[in-house]
């Protein structure tokens, strides 16, 4: 069953307010917020608990890397009108960690635009940052950086948050 949904594109840089922007975008009800933080530490353990409690109204779904069957299954459960997506550079690491294709990210974002209403995805904008001086730093930038890309060519609106301050791209 293809919607084509509307897909919203949210990035810049750590702390920069951007997850607090697309939280604002998403209106629509039932909503699901997708979290793709791994619990690595005890500080991780509390920011996802954290934003457990903070979305009120939503249904979260903690993932590391997000499966379209298992989203399917949950999907099948509520007729959800919107999904956020938080975050790309995470759901990055997992698949880098695990070995797996980065360009699956594309793939899943395509998904949820063909299946729901609205769809926002958060990630962290890296090419403003100094390049890493090690190998495994350098791979994730330019992988996130070239997803970050192909998420923006697929978006319908693009959104770069600095300071707290939106720029709308497209």
């Amino acid at each position: 069953m293809k919607i084509m949904g509307h897909l919203i594109f949210v990035t810049g840089g750590s702390g920069s307010g951007k997850t607090g922007f697309a939280l604002d975008k998403v209106s629509l009800h039932p909503r699901l917020y997708i979290a793709t933080g791994r619990v690595a530490d005890y500080e991780m353990y509390n920011k996802i608990m954290n934003h457990k409690l903070e979305r009120v109204g939503w249904d979260v779904l903690v993932s590391p890397i997000p499966d379209v069957s298992e989203l399917e299954d949950v999907m099948g459960l509520k007729d959800y009108k919107a999904v956020l997506l938080d975050c790309v550079g995470f759901f990055l690491t997992n698949l880098m960690m695990e070995g797996k294709n980065f360009l699956y990210v594309v793939d899943f974002v395509s998904f949820l635009k063909e299946r729901l209403p609205l769809s926002v995805v958060v990630s962290n904008e890296v090419g403003m940052a100094p390049v890493p001086p090690y190998p495994l730093g350098r791979e994730f930038v330019h992988k996130l950086g070239r997803l970050n890309r192909l998420i923006a060519d697929l978006a319908d609106e693009f959104y770069l948050i600095i300071s707290g301050q939106a720029l709308k791209l497209k």
